[in-house]
């Protein structure tokens, strides 16, 4: 059995095997599997939601209506919600919701502790959304949060 140099990442101290801690994006950078830092330093997370085909289609359908409400559900019901966990914590909510014309919420919180019950708490609300696929953007205290929501592969 050989022997490896031991590493550990300074933004969240996962340890092992650099291999299997880090993964090289080229000669200079490398991410942590476990927080996604950047050589040690967290400034952007990322998350994939991975939707079956059928229901995201089912989803952009609902998004498409332009004029009304989808006359399935109320008027001011969150028809679905895909949640998003960042390895600090954070939470971010992506909701396709009905309205005068339906539409996707997308809203980041961060976990609150009040007298031993967690919160969440919003902290970054973008602006609404009209399609379900595709990337979500959050800043918070100088951290960027992104959401990806696509289509299962080989589907």
């Amino acid at each position: 059995m050989g022997s490896y140099e031991h590493k550990e990442c300074s933004a969240c101290n996962a340890e092992g095997h650099p291999a299997m801690i880090f993964e090289a994006v080229d000669e200079a950078t490398t991410q942590c599997r476990e927080c996604g830092a950047v050589n040690g330093v967290v400034n952007t997370y990322y998350q994939a939601i991975h939707i079956p085909r059928q229901e995201l289609e089912e989803m952009e359908n609902i998004l498409s209506i332009t004029e009304g409400h989808h006359p399935e559900y109320g008027s001011d019901e969150v028809i679905k919600t895909y949640t998003a966990h960042f390895p600090n914590g954070m939470v971010a909510d992506i909701k396709v919701c009905n309205g005068d014309t339906p539409y996707v919420d997308n809203v980041l919180f961060e976990p609150t502790i009040e007298n031993g019950t967690t919160y969440l708490v919003e902290v970054c609300v973008p602006e609404i959304a009209e399609s379900l696929e595709g990337e979500y953007y959050f800043n918070h205290e100088g951290i960027e949060y992104v959401v990806d929501v696509k289509p299962l592969p080989c589907q």
